[in-house]
């Protein structure tokens, strides 16, 4: 199960940086969804629709993380 949630971990990090040119690492994705209590689970029950949720969510709260 850490194996896969690293890969996961790892594809929400791509996904982040080609959505907003940040690269952040696996340990800050973890921070981020523990933060905003948002589930890989959710992510990956509905893959496209929650991407582009995932990518609106964050453009809005990125400067709030830091």
């Amino acid at each position: 199960m850490a194996k896969n949630n690293d890969g996961t971990n790892k594809e929400l990090c791509e996904l982040l940086e080609v959505a907003t040119g940040v690269k952040v690492g696996k340990s800050t994705m973890v921070r981020i969804t523990q933060k905003f209590n948002y589930s890989l689970k959710k992510l990956l029950l509905n893959y496209q629709f929650e991407v582009k949720v995932w990518h609106k969510f964050l453009l809005q709260n990125l400067r709030n993380i830091y």
